[in-house]
C-alpha cells in the first residue's frame, strides 16, 4: 500500500502521522512500542495534521539521516528492547516534492513481547484509538505469559491438591480417550500418573506431592477452585430464539458459575457441543455399511471453532468466554488477541496456541484439529453447507477475539442439491447479475458445481425483497454483523473491518442506513451508528 492509500485509509489505531521538521521525533519510539504490542501500525515521518482530520504533507529535509538514526536507536538494546524491523518495512516515499518516511511496524511476536523503551519493562506502551498509553501491570504480565516458551497454562500451582479436581471429569476425559485411542498406554495408568503425563499435574522442588497445572485446573477443576487462580474465568453460552433481536430472549443458558454443574472446561466443552450440534441442520445421508452418518463437515466445523474459543483464551483476561447462538449466527468469544497476526491464522498452517497442554488434551480425544488446520476445517464445513466463511474480528480495550458463524443459507433450499456429503456451493460473490421478477420480488442467478460430477449448472434463487438483508453486498453484510454484535459502528470501524478507505466506509454505511438496519447517532467525529430495533 503506497503512502497516498495509507492516508485515505487510516485508522488511528494503525497509523500515526509525525511532522519530523525539527529533526527525527522522539514520540516515534513510543508509537513503535505501542504498534508492536498492539496489532502493528504504520508511521509516516512529513505529515502534518490538520484540524479537519485531513493531512498536508511537509516532508523532511533528509530522510536518509532519520533512516540511519532510525536504525541506529532501534538496534541499541538500551533504548529498545528488540528490533522486529525489516529494511523492507522502511522506505522513502514522495508527495510532489515532499520526501515523506514511511515505517510499518509489525506487530511483535509473542515471544517477543512486550517491547519496551529505556531498559525498563514500565516504559511498555499499547495503542488506544489515536493515543499510546502506557501498559498497565495486567497488560504487561499478559505479554509476559504468552512470551513464556512453555505456555500460559504450564504453571504448577503448589497451593492446590489434586481434591480441587473433579473426578468425574477426569473419567470422563478417560473415556473419551479410550474412544479415540483404545489400546492407548495412558489408559492402565491411575489417575495421578495420567495427569502428569497430560500436563495437568505436576511436581514442584522439594515437594513429593502432585500438584494441578493451570491446564488441569481449568481442564478438570471445580469452578470455586478455578476463581481462586482465574479471579476472571466465566464460560457462558447463550441460546436465543428466532424472534426478533429487541425481543430476544435466551432459551438455553450454560454458566460456569451457576453452581449445577463443576465449571470446568472440559464439561463445558461436551454440554456446549451437545447444543450447538442440536442447532445445525442434519441432512439424511448413509455412511459405510449403509449406517446412517449424522455428522457432518458443518458439525465439525463448529467443534473446531468451540475448541478454538477455550483453546486460545486468556483466562487472566477481562473478560469471560461468550458463545451466543440462534437459528441464524452464532459467535464465539474468548478473552486475549491473537498471538499471531489474523491474516496468517486465515492463511492456514501457522497456529500459536495460549493454552499449549489444554490444546494437547483436546487433541488426544480427537476435539481438536492439528496445529495451523483449524481454519481450513471450518472452510471447509461452511463451504459444504452452502454459506459464507465465518468472520474473524480482534478486538483492542477491552482485548478479545470474536469468530461469528452466519447460518443463513444464501439461496433457497431448492437450489441446494446433497448427495451423500457432497454438495453445491454458493457465495455471495457467486451471484452475477441481480433482475427483478414480475411480481417484485429479487431474482439472483448463480452458478456453483456439484461434486463428483464437477459440471457447471444454472440455478435460479428466489429471494424475498421483504427482507433487506438478502440485498447486501459481502462489505456491507459484514459491517450489519459486526453493528449487531458490538451495538454500534463507527466509520473508523467500516475502514478497519472491510480495509476501504473513508469515502467507501461513508457508502456502505449510508447503504445499511437506507435499508433500515442501521440509525445514526450524533453528528461530527463523534457519530455511531446502532442497529435500528426490530
Amino acid at each position: 500500500m503506497d503512502v497516498l492509500e495509507l492516508i485515505d485509509s487510516h485508522e488511528g489505531l494503525t497509523f500515526e502521522a509525525k511532522e519530523a521538521v525539527g529533526g527525527f521525533p522522539q514520540s516515534l519510539w513510543e508509537t513503535y512500542s505501542a504498534f508492536a504490542n498492539t496489532v502493528g501500525g504504520t508511521i509516516v515521518l512529513g505529515l502534518r495534521e490538520e484540524a479537519d482530520d485531513s493531512y498536508t504533507p511537509v516532508g523532511v529535509p533528509a530522510p536518509e539521516l532519520l533512516i540511519k538514526e532510525l536504525w541506529d536507536t532501534v538496534n541499541n538494546p538500551r533504548k529498545v528492547s528488540a528490533n522486529i524491523l525489516a529494511h523492507s518495512n522502511v522506505r522513502t516515499e514522495y508527495l510532489g516534492d515532499a520526501a515523506l518516511v514511511v515505517i510499518d511496524v509489525p506487530r511483535a511476536p509473542s515471544s517477543m513481547r512486550p517491547i519496551y523503551l529505556d531498559g525498563h519493562v514500565d516504559n511498555a506502551y499499547r495503542r488506544r484509538g489515536e493515543g499510546d498509553y502506557r501498559c498497565t501491570q495486567a497488560q504487561v504480565f499478559a505479554m509476559a505469559r504468552d512470551a513464556a516458551p512453555e505456555g500460559a497454562d504450564g504453571t504448577v500451582l503448589e497451593e492446590f491438591g489434586l481434591d480441587a479436581l473433579a473426578t468425574e471429569s477426569i473419567a470422563s476425559y478417560r473415556r473419551l480417550l479410550e474412544l479415540e485411542h483404545p489400546d492407548h498406554p495412558w489408559l492402565a495408568m491411575d489417575s495421578g500418573e495420567l495427569l502428569l503425563r497430560l500436563g495437568a499435574a505436576g511436581y514442584v522442588p522439594g515437594d513429593a506431592t502432585l500438584h494441578p497445572t493451570r491446564a488441569g485446573l481449568l481442564m478438570f477443576g471445580y469452578e470455586f477452585q478455578i476463581v481462586r487462580a482465574f479471579p476472571s474465568y466465566f464460560l457462558d453460552y447463550r441460546e436465543l430464539g428466532a424472534e426478533p433481536v429487541a425481543e430476544q430472549r435466551w432459551v438455553d443458558r450454560i454458566m460456569s458459575s451457576s453452581g449445577e454443574w463443576t465449571g470446568n472446561i472440559l464439561e463445558f466443552w461436551s454440554r456446549v457441543n451437545a447444543r450447538l450440534s442440536m442447532l445445525l441442520k442434519r441432512p439424511f445421508c448413509m455412511g459405510e455399511g449403509n449406517v446412517r452418518r449424522d455428522d457432518t463437515p458443518m458439525h465439525a466445523a463448529m467443534r473446531e471453532a468451540l475448541t478454538n474459543c477455550l483453546v486460545h483464551a486468556d483466562y487472566f483476561g477481562e473478560c469471560g468466554v461468550a458463545i451466543v447462538a440462534n437459528p441464524e449466527r452464532v459467535s464465539f468469544r474468548n478473552p486475549g488477541l491473537m498471538r499471531i497476526a489474523p491474516e496468517l491464522a486465515l492463511q492456514g498452517g501457522a497456529s500459536e496456541a495460549r493454552n499449549k497442554r489444554i490444546m494437547t488434551m483436546f487433541s488426544l480425544i480427537g476435539r481438536g484439529e492439528r496445529a495451523g488446520s483449524g481454519f481450513d476445517t471450518m472452510r471447509r464445513g461452511c463451504a459444504w453447507a452452502g454459506l459464507d466463511e465465518p468472520l474473524l474480528h480482534e478486538n483492542v480495550d477491552p482485548d478479545c477475539v470474536k469468530l461469528v458463524f452466519d447460518l443463513r443459507q444464501h439461496v433457497s433450499e431448492h437450489a441446494r442439491f446433497e448427495r451423500g456429503y457432497h454438495v453445491a456451493r454458493f457465495r455471495r460473490d457467486d451471484f452475477d447479475s441481480d433482475v427483478v421478477g414480475a411480481h417484485g420480488q429479487v431474482v439472483r442467478h448463480a452458478f456453483g458445481s456439484f461434486e463428483p460430477y464437477g459440471a457447471p449448472r444454472r440455478y435460479t434463487a428466489t429471494l424475498q425483497a421483504s427482507d433487506p438483508w438478502d440485498s447486501l453486498t459481502p462489505q456491507e453484510y459484514q459491517i450489519a454483523v459486526f453493528a449487531q454484535e458490538y451495538r454500534r459502528v463507527q466509520r473508523k470501524d467500516v475502514e478497519r473491518e472491510l480495509g476501504v478507505g473513508r469515502s467507501r466506509a461513508g457508502e456502505v454505511l449510508a447503504t445499511l442506513v437506507s435499508q433500515g438496519i442501521l440509525e445514526p447517532v450524533g453528528a461530527g467525529r463523534g457519530r455511531f451508528y446502532r442497529p435500528v430495533p426490530a
